[in-house]
């Protein structure tokens, strides 16, 4: 894994004045992160991604996520905080989270972009326990996002379709991407549809 220069960690309340906190000294890249939209048994839970994988690590407060001393040799735990890993041709190079999870009541949609060796970028769907988050509960298999329009195979970076975005509506799942790091892009599904298809795929 490429070597990385320490960066700086900040916190700001209006994003005009920030204070540093101190260095990362952490040679990993670590990045797509965001926090669940409520509390899991009552600690935040914080999505991420060290390359290739996928981690989720839990904290008191954002004091904790904060702190410079919480992510020394944090290599040392990446195995125990993996909750998914590259698993699928069209993901083999890395995958990443790529929307916050949304709720339903069988579990917490995880929407996720995936690369291929040929970097091809493409988006699809996992769903993980709602009282434990680290377990995978399905996945869906295949892409449910991938660069066909013209949109979508050419522009400032070609074939790619990123997941930027997501709510449910009526019954629906609105999901905006990215399409070829150039436009905005609108796709939907029907939740009824997209659990039951869930349901084929359950992880073991």
């Amino acid at each position: 894994m490429m070597a990385k220069k320490p960066e700086w960690l900040a916190k700001t309340d209006d994003f005009i004045k920030y204070t540093k906190l101190g260095v990362v000294n952490n040679y990993f890249w670590d990045k797509d992160a965001f926090i669940f939209p409520e509390r899991i048994g009552g600690r935040i839970a914080y999505l991420h991604r060290i390359e290739p994988n996928i981690q989720l690590d839990y904290f008191e407060s954002f004091d904790e996520l904060l702190s410079i001393n919480t992510w020394e040799n944090y290599q040392s735990k990446i195995e125990k905080s993996t909750i998914m890993k590259c698993k699928y041709l069209w993901e083999n190079q890395k995958i990443s989270g790529s929307v916050p999870p949304i709720k339903t009541e069988k579990g917490w949609l995880l929407l996720y972009h995936a690369v291929d060796d040929k970097f091809v970028y493409r988006g699809s769907i996992a769903l993980l326990d709602l009282l434990n988050p680290s377990k995978v509960i399905a996945r869906i298999p295949y892409p449910m996002l991938e660069p066909i329009e013209e949109y979508e195979l050419n522009g400032d970076v070609s074939n790619v379709v990123f997941p930027e975005g997501g709510y449910i509506h009526n019954d629906e799942l609105f999901i905006y991407y990215g399409a070829a790091d150039k436009y905005i892009a609108l796709a939907k599904i029907g939740m009824k549809e997209l659990l039951e298809e869930l349901e084929i795929y359950p992880e073991v």
